[in-house]
């Protein structure tokens, strides 16, 4: 199954400039941009699982995705060209981007600090937080 055929791909124009893209977490949201923005962006992958990143250094999708396990092995078998790279030094990541994508998953009964809170002791006040729609506070 083909989501795109040749022709469409070879219709998506290139942007002018690449940025970096420093995306953190590699879940479904996560990594699914990641691997899109990837295409025409060089793009590091975040995330505090070691053996996440292995998988993603080794062109091996973590979770379980089609479209993101073939764009993997195509780009290491070098039929497609993915710019991606993964790694746990978040404060590396975030201060070389250009854009910083926060895909984190967030669990309301831990006792964890809430992701935005994570962030906010990462970098400070220079950050906005978005809840996605449907977001609760309890």
């Amino acid at each position: 199954m083909t989501l795109f055929t040749e022709q469409d791909e070879e219709a998506v124009k290139k942007p002018s400039k690449a940025y970096k893209i420093a995306v953190a977490g590699t879940g479904y949201v996560g990594l699914s941009l990641a691997v899109l923005l990837a295409q025409h962006n060089k793009v590091t992958a975040v995330d505090i699982l070691p053996e996440k990143v292995e998988k993603l250094k080794n062109f091996i999708s973590p979770i379980k995705d089609t479209y993101i396990e073939k764009y993997l092995e195509d780009a290491k078998a070098g039929t497609r060209e993915l710019n991606i790279t993964a790694t746990t030094n978040a404060a590396k990541a975030y201060k070389d981007a250009d854009f910083i994508i926060i895909g984190l998953h967030h669990n309301r009964r831990s006792h964890q600090l809430r992701p935005e809170d994570q962030l906010l002791r990462l970098f400070g006040r220079r950050i906005r937080f978005k809840p996605h729609p449907g977001y609760d506070e309890e």
